[in-house]
């Protein structure tokens, strides 16, 4: 007499049981094995993406980089304002903390971009209603004249776009 083996493909398979031993019938769940414990490399990139998670709650920031167009390479990180009304504060001008009052729905965004024909060019942009505030930082002294040169020309399309204050600052890193 010759054994022979059901392949395993055609066994019934085992019907789960609860932790007492029984079967599980309709309307009851099945018990879920034990949890494995993750490997360090895993605990410890769990625990950076939980971090970042967290900071962006606290602290809502969007960050972005990457190629805008070919060959050209931009960084914006746009700063949402603080939304928390501050009522009945009895300091005068002076909010919560010591902050000034004018700080609040401030929308803060910076942004550096890599042109090949000017260098690396940061902008910092505060915008509160209809209030702009633009700062230009250029790498060299002779981008910042280019940049003042054409100031007014900017500052006129702004105007046009329907702010009505609009403080624009040109710089450069030269001599820092």
């Amino acid at each position: 007499a010759r054994a022979t083996a059901t392949p395993v493909a055609e066994r019934p398979a085992a019907a789960p049981v609860t932790a007492e031993g029984r079967p599980v019938t309709d309307g009851e769940e099945a018990p879920r094995p034990a949890p494995r414990p993750l490997s360090d490399d895993a605990n410890q990139a769990l625990q950076g993406i939980l971090r970042h998670q967290l900071e962006t709650l606290a602290t809502p920031v969007l960050r972005w980089e990457g190629d805008v167009w070919s060959g050209i390479f931009m960084a914006l990180v746009i700063q949402v304002p603080a939304e928390a009304p501050r009522q009945g504060c009895s300091g005068g001008d002076q909010g919560e903390g010591g902050e000034d009052p004018g700080e609040e729905g401030t929308w803060r965004s910076e942004l550096t971009v890599e042109l090949a024909a000017l260098g690396a060019v940061r902008v910092r942009l505060d915008l509160r209603g209809d209030d702009l505030s633009i700062d230009l930082n250029a790498g060299s002294e002779q981008v910042a004249e280019q940049l003042r040169a054409d100031s007014p020309r900017l500052k006129s399309s702004l105007e046009g776009c329907g702010f009505e204050q609009i403080r624009l600052r040109v710089a450069s890193d030269e001599g820092l």
